[in-house]
């Protein structure tokens, strides 16, 4: 059996397999009830981010519920990538232990008014310089400040030399006037000027950050033909050290040896992360993390696509990966269960087979507690996939 509720699976397992299968499609289970009295918001199974963000709106400009920015992206993977159960479904992926239909979730008190920024530089602008001093800076900065590297090469002109274009995108919960001496005190670098920041409400950084500009109609978020669609093969990483500058020039270089078609995000983390332990839920990237890395290459039609540009540009995503190996978490190299990657592994005979994958995840502790909730719950293994929580004879 496979179950969909958003769809947005980057290996495809939510609507793929390589045997017969049935389909549990909870496309049409997405309504939505927010109550502002009580700050909580009931969310069927089927319901798409963007549907969540787009219904509060419509009740509130002072609440909202903190999650991706990806309109497109299903509420139920995004939650599930008290109870012992309740524990294992938030963050250690819903699909493993059965059917989820409907999220009773909190709201959280925002500004009527939150700032956006984003700075637009180039390696010749010094963004090598300026990248640097983020990894330092941002992570530790106030916690009302949140902010995105996107990185992409381009070509200098019309010529072939190749140059790194980041766009710093930050969001502030709160206004310009507070946000800007905040940020010429601690990264004056960064060169956020009034001119470039813009007050809006908080559904409007996701239209922002989704591909939209935030004079965008609030309903687009409701519109599920109206979400761009992207297919492409992705990877994630963990930075807990600042990257040298010699390590960025080195993955600059890297970068140039592609088409073009890769995309590096850098999330920043710290701020409320870092209060919680490893093993509060099953998702144990907290503490420590400076940023989170994603990285991706986009295919040239179909998530299927076999051309030959496509399986080029996975492979130059591959040997990208063991370039970055030496600049990002170790033992274990951590990733994001949310963006899966077959290229970990899907054994899961043993639990030593398991583990090259499942500790990525989840880290060892998590990984073997998931494993013994799996066993009480889904003992004959009903719900799985290539690298859905296993099932073991021998108590771990």
């Amino acid at each position: 059996m496979r179950i969909r509720d958003g769809g947005h699976d980057f290996e495809g397992l939510s609507y793929t397999a390589d045997v017969p299968f049935v389909m549990l499609d909870l496309v049409n289970m997405r309504a939505i009830d927010v109550n502002v009295a009580n700050r909580t918001a009931w969310v069927q199974g089927g319901a798409l981010l963007g549907e969540l963000y787009y219904t509060i709106s419509q009740k509130t400009d002072t609440l909202y519920f903190p999650a991706g920015i990806w309109a497109g992206v299903g509420v139920s993977g995004f939650l599930s990538g008290g109870g012992y159960l309740f524990w294992a479904i938030r963050g250690g992926g819903a699909s493993s232990f059965g059917i989820v239909l409907a999220w009773k979730l909190r709201l959280v008190p925002v500004p009527e008014r939150v700032t956006l920024f984003t700075v637009n530089i180039t390696l010749e602008q010094g963004a090598t310089d300026i990248f640097y001093k983020y990894q330092y800076v941002l992570p530790k900065f106030n916690r009302d400040l949140q902010m995105r590297v996107q990185l992409n090469t381009e070509n200098v002109g019309n010529t072939a030399k190749k140059t790194v274009r980041m766009l710093f995108n930050g969001i502030y919960q709160g206004r310009i006037d507070t946000l800007l001496p905040l940020l010429d005190q601690s990264f004056l670098e960064l060169n956020v000027t009034r001119e470039i920041c813009e007050e809006v409400r908080m559904v409007q950084t996701t239209l922002q950050f989704g591909g939209f500009t935030t004079s965008t109609p609030t309903e687009v978020l409701a519109n599920r033909s109206a979400i761009p669609k992207v297919s492409y093969k992705g990877k994630s990483d963990y930075v807990r050290t600042p990257i040298p500058k010699s390590g960025l020039r080195k993955l600059w270089r890297k970068m140039f040896e592609n088409d073009n078609s890769q995309t590096l995000f850098m999330y920043t983390f710290g701020g409320k992360m870092e209060e919680y332990s490893d093993t509060a839920l099953p998702y144990p990237h907290r503490a420590g993390v400076l940023y989170q890395v994603f990285k991706r290459v986009d295919f040239m039609d179909q998530p299927s696509d076999k051309t030959a540009i496509s399986r080029r540009r996975v492979a130059w995503l591959r040997s990208f990966d063991k370039t970055l190996e030496p600049y990002v978490s170790k033992n274990p190299r951590e990733a994001y269960s949310n963006y899966n990657d077959l290229d970990l592994g899907v054994g899961s005979a043993t639990y030593e087979e398991a583990s090259v994958w499942g500790e990525r995840y989840w880290k060892k502790e998590n990984f073997k507690k998931l494993i013994r909730i799996k066993a009480k719950v889904d003992p004959h293994n009903f719900f799985k996939h290539p690298q859905s929580i296993p099932v073991f004879s021998t108590h771990l």
